[in-house]
Parts: structure tokens; sequence; C-alpha cells
């Protein structure tokens, strides 16, 4: 999973912005909008949280494969997993 610069996707991955392994991810100082791609695949997913590891209330389900221009303002974790378990949801 990939956090670009800005909500363009080529505005290139944002440094320290791709996150490999399943579970919760914190995010710090992330504001505005930032395109966010779920370059895994299969059933996997990445799910944004507004509270910190992977708690607080889903705003957003990116299934594999796609990508879009988040407002990062209200997200503070990032929890990327497979099935049906989202952590944070009803986005």
């Amino acid at each position: 999973m990939c956090l670009y610069n800005n909500a363009d996707p080529n505005s290139g991955i944002q440094n320290g912005g791709v996150y490999w392994a399943y579970g919760p991810h914190n995010l710090s100082n992330q504001y505005g909008d930032h395109y966010v791609m779920n370059n895994q695949y299969d059933d996997a997913w990445v799910e944004l949280c507004t509270g910190y590891n992977g708690t607080g209330r889903g705003t957003t389900i990116i299934s594999a494969g796609w990508g879009f221009p988040q407002n990062l303002s209200p997200t503070n974790s990032i929890v990327l997993g497979t099935g049906n378990n989202y952590p944070c949801s009803p986005p």
C-alpha cells in the first residue's frame, strides 16, 4: 500500500509512505488530500481509521488494486488485512 505526496498519483510516493505488513500502522502529520493506492492482491484491503492502532471509526475501505484521493486529516492509522474482519468499520 502506498501513500502519495498529494491527491495526484503522479506526485510520487511519499517518503516513508510504503506499507508491506498486514496489521495497523499509525500515521503522523498527514493532512489534506493524498492518493492512497492499495497495490496488494486478491482479497487484501486497506482501511483508514480515525484512531491510532487500527481503532476508532472506519472512514474508507479500499479493495486490492484500487486507489483513490483521500482526505487524511481525520485518519490516524491505516490497517492492511484480508477477509471480512474490518477493525474500524462501519465506514
